[in-house]
């Protein structure tokens, strides 16, 4: 999100909330003017709800099932328009492929002690999953 855009959305929170803003920028609660270090506060609150809905949101994303459905409307199948076997072995294929791909994330670039190095590796197996993909749907 850009600034203009964390901008609207404080403003929009902060009235939300009852305060004021006046046309020469200050904020009002109650009619009293709110000191400096309290609006930097009600910032720091604001940025803190803000982080957590994202982190919510990026939670939300750390289920294998969630990952599937993604999956799914990335390669254009429905799950309801598949024979059972196909829709069975689908799945299977994902989950195997997750499963390899954390016990690699985990065993194998987890004990690489040069961070730059480990980083190289997953950029080069990021590389290799595009070259796949580019070359599966020509």
């Amino acid at each position: 999100m850009n600034q203009k855009q964390n901008t609207k959305n404080f403003i929009a929170w902060m009235k939300n909330q009852g305060y004021i803003k006046n046309l020469n920028g200050s904020w009002y609660k109650n009619n009293l003017l709110v000191s400096a270090s309290a609006l930097y506060d009600k910032m720091q609150e604001f940025k803190k709800r803000c982080e957590n809905e994202a982190l919510k949101l990026k939670m939300k994303d750390l289920d294998l099932e969630i990952q599937y459905k993604k999956y799914l409307n990335k390669v254009k199948l429905v799950e309801s328009k598949m024979h059972p076997i196909q829709r069975k072995e689908t799945k299977n294929a994902f989950m195997a492929g997750c499963g390899q791909t954390l016990h690699l994330m985990l065993h194998t670039i987890g004990d690489i002690k040069d961070e730059h190095r480990a980083v190289m590796h997953l950029e080069d197996l990021l590389q290799q999953s595009i070259i796949y993909w580019e070359k599966a749907v020509k």
